[in-house]
């Protein structure tokens, strides 16, 4: 599963503060380290939303499979259909063909989805039909092959239709299960242990204690990992002690493809993720992303996992796992990574100049007339560690490194938070 790509030796953020790696640089760096997990598991295909298609899938038979009638109406027998009259011999329904053969001048009454009987020429609407004593007559004659789905129309037998690395969707689904394929051959879900580090942090529900602060990073993570594909499993907090924390993290990466923790990465010396990996055996590549906030950011492996370390703030936390984790993710699970396609916005606030890192701002949109670009403005005080902003927001605008500051009116790019999988 783990790429051979070198990784720098570890060392603490702060001593590489001056020198700021690009979002798309730190991906790319990221994202080398990893390989698609390679095992198969097989999943109901009712269940295989958000799954990838490990291998690719051909047709067992054509569909339609036979012949059938597109609407309600009559069958008709004959080399061509002529305006009759016709004798109605029999009846076919879907699931109950007629069992015999038409000869000229004869007709069934036909549901649609059933088989066309041997010697029809064309389906007659029900429209189109005038019954007058027992005998059919063409108010209107179809032209041969009229309203019949041929055999084989949408596919064939033996074509591909599903090709490995497919993000499978509902409309995959009813195709599989139209190909009467009960299940479809997945990657096996990729297994992600999340994990906190501070001393001061304290799980939700716990009694609190003088100077702690409540975990919010771990719930964060978890709710955007709860999708198809993903197996999580929470390893707590752990405190800021180099020998519990290297045993912390070695235990979680036994039964992990990944690891991610938040917190302890900033280079001061009550940080000790860097120094906990590599006495367990591990590495990690510090580095400072440029981006606001969000710019500590470590990536290695440790045991046989992967691992990302995301700052400790909750905003930094997602920031980072928003525009570098969904790729290495992507990368794991075996599908391209998502893309960035911000939505034109006007911006409907100033903010000062940035030549050298990214920002990462929760805004709110609102939309006026029809085909106009939104109006997006902060949906709060800024702060890495301030939540009520966040909640109050409904997308980012994910501001490039600029020279000069934004002012009003001019034009920026908006991401709801449903395209980057938070909502």
């Amino acid at each position: 599963m783990l790429a051979t790509a070198p990784l720098a030796p570890t060392r603490p953020v702060r001593a590489e503060a001056s020198v700021l790696v690009p979002v798309e640089e730190a991906v790319r760096r990221v994202t080398e380290l990893a390989a698609p997990v390679a095992e198969v598991e097989r999943v109901p295909v009712g269940r295989s939303r958000g799954r990838i298609l490990a291998v690719p899938v051909a047709s067992p038979h054509a569909l339609p499979r036979f012949d059938n009638s597109a609407m309600d109406g009559y069958a008709l027998g004959g080399a061509f259909a002529v305006a009759g009259p016709y004798r109605i011999v029999g009846t076919a329904r879907a699931g109950h063909p007629f069992p015999g053969s038409l000869k000229p001048g004869e007709a069934v009454r036909i549901m649609t989805g059933a088989e066309i009987p041997r010697g029809a020429d064309a389906v007659l609407r029900e429209e189109d039909a005038e019954l007058c004593e027992g005998a059919l007559r063409c108010r209107r004659v179809p032209v041969p092959g009229a309203d019949i789905r041929r055999s084989g129309e949408d596919l064939a037998a033996s074509e591909t239709v599903l090709f490995a690395g497919t993000l499978l969707d509902a409309r995959h689904a009813a195709l599989l299960a139209a190909l009467g394929l009960a299940e479809a051959p997945v990657r096996r879900s990729v297994r992600v242990a999340i994990l906190s580090t501070g001393s001061e942090l304290v799980a939700p529900g716990a009694a609190p204690f003088r100077g702690g602060a409540f975990d919010a990073n771990r719930a964060l993570l978890a709710a955007s990992l709860d999708r198809p594909g993903i197996a999580l499993r929470d390893h707590g907090v752990l405190p800021d002690h180099p020998a519990i924390l290297s045993a912390g993290l070695l235990d979680a990466s036994r039964q992990a493809d990944l690891v991610i923790t938040s917190g302890g990465i900033s280079g001061s010396e009550e940080d000790h993720v860097a120094a906990a990996v590599a006495a367990a055996g591990g590495a990690l590549e510090c580095m400072a992303l440029a981006l606001k906030p969000g710019r500590p950011l470590g990536f290695g492996r440790i045991g046989g996992s992967l691992l990302i370390a995301l700052p400790g703030n909750p905003l930094a936390a997602l920031a980072a796992f928003v525009l570098v984790g969904r790729p290495l993710l992507a990368r794991l699970l075996g599908h391209a990574p998502p893309p960035l396609r911000p939505i034109p916005a006007i911006a409907d606030f100033a903010r000062p100049a940035d030549p050298r890192r990214a920002e990462f701002l929760p805004v709110r949109a609102a939309f006026g007339d029809p085909g106009a670009p939104p109006l997006v403005r902060p949906a709060g005080a800024a702060g890495a560690a301030r939540l009520l902003p966040l909640v109050g927001a409904d997308g980012v605008c994910l501001l490039p490194p600029r020279a000069h500051g934004i002012v009003p009116g001019e034009a920026v790019g908006y991401l709801p938070f449903a395209d980057l999988g938070i909502s």
